[in-house]
């Protein structure tokens, strides 16, 4: 069982600024908050936000926001709900939605660009589950949160960010050695991480992503 100290300092591992690969005109900036109290509500999936529910709830949370934009909604964050037990990920998808405005006692709607909470996924239970388990679950949340959840995406959160399609932005998820994970799991990780440098015309680090991304490592390569 992981105590609310390991688990605090796996969520700040995790999420340290270190482990995303940020591309200028992207700018970004991380915060800590013991107690974010925001409109929240889990309803078929989705994690509604203040235009959908007049319900608030209290987290403590690990924001990575665009930088001189922190009251918006985050391009990634963790938020832990101590009384539930449970942590969520969600992420701000950059959209054209509508808003109420008022115009002079009148109340109107006016097109804006936004980020929109995305609910990637929940981790249920937390502080009955073991410090690697963890680590592998929310390291994996992570990393969906940015490429997407699916290669042949039929909803949005299986989409990619569109930072990371830009190759603004990536998630350095750690690479697990031991000899009990499994090996897919660790060769698809350091495809995209290998794609993320392609996509902005940088050449990767790690000799090893190139190998392995082009096949000379047993054939395995993943086009």
């Amino acid at each position: 069982m992981a105590d609310v100290g390991a688990l605090r300092q796996l969520i700040f591992e995790l999420t340290s600024v270190e482990r995303f690969v940020v591309r200028a005109p992207l700018e970004v900036a991380f915060e800590h908050l013991r107690n974010e109290v925001v409109f929240w509500e889990l309803f078929h999936g989705r994690a509604l936000d203040r235009s959908q529910t007049r319900e608030r709830r209290a987290f403590e949370s690990w924001r990575l926001f665009e930088r001189g934009k922190a009251q918006d909604e985050a391009v990634i964050s963790v938020k832990w709900d101590h009384e539930g037990n449970d942590i969520h990920v969600t992420r701000g998808i950059l959209c054209r939605t509508w808003e109420a405005h008022d115009a002079h006692g009148m109340i109107e709607s006016r097109e804006v660009i936004k980020r929109v909470r995305e609910l990637v996924g929940t981790i249920a239970n937390v502080q009955d589950r073991g410090i690697d388990e963890l680590r592998a679950e929310l390291s994996t949340l992570l990393q969906d949160a940015v490429v997407g959840g699916s290669r042949l995406p039929l909803t949005s959160w299986e989409s990619p960010l569109p930072e990371f399609l830009t190759g603004h932005f990536f998630y350095l998820a750690p690479l697990d050695e031991s000899v009990s994970s499994s090996l897919a799991h660790r060769a698809n990780a350091m495809h995209r991480e290998l794609e993320s440098h392609l996509r902005c015309g940088a050449l990767p680090g790690d000799p090893r992503l190139l190998q392995n991304y082009i096949g000379k490592n047993g054939g395995s390569g993943l086009l």
